[in-house]
């Protein structure tokens, strides 16, 4: 139960800097917990990464929020809404691949680019 409370701590610190220090180019957080390879919970992570992919920059307000059950993870994306939908598509497929690299089995990740962000966690 532990690192519950270490991946909001994780996601809270990455949204201050997010928020604090705009102009950095992308900022990158990865939970130092690790799933285990083939769980369901890797499952729901994955799905949630394809998810956001494939639905932020046609999402109302270019804002998506997904959760799944058992186990809870939540994702949630955005883009800036004075862009291209294909500069959207862009960012966030670029931020997936980024998380999906360097945080890689990680049970709670942050991206944040100059015109998008995302994050998913377990709950």
């Amino acid at each position: 139960m532990e690192y519950y409370s270490a991946t909001k701590m994780i996601l809270l610190i990455a949204v201050l800097v997010g928020v604090l220090a705009p102009a950095a180019k992308a900022l990158r957080t990865c939970s130092p917990y690790k799933y285990e390879p083939g769980s369901s919970l890797e499952a729901n992570i994955l799905t949630i990464l394809e998810s956001i992919r494939t639905v932020t920059a046609n999402a109302p307000g270019r804002s998506y929020t997904i959760r799944l059950p058992s186990p809870n993870v939540i994702g949630f994306s955005s883009c800036h809404t004075d862009i291209a939908i294909e500069d959207c598509i862009s960012c966030i497929s670029s931020s997936v691949d980024d998380t999906k690299d360097q945080c890689a089995g990680a049970v709670a990740a942050t991206n944040w680019q100059d015109v998008c962000s995302m994050f998913y966690a377990v709950e």
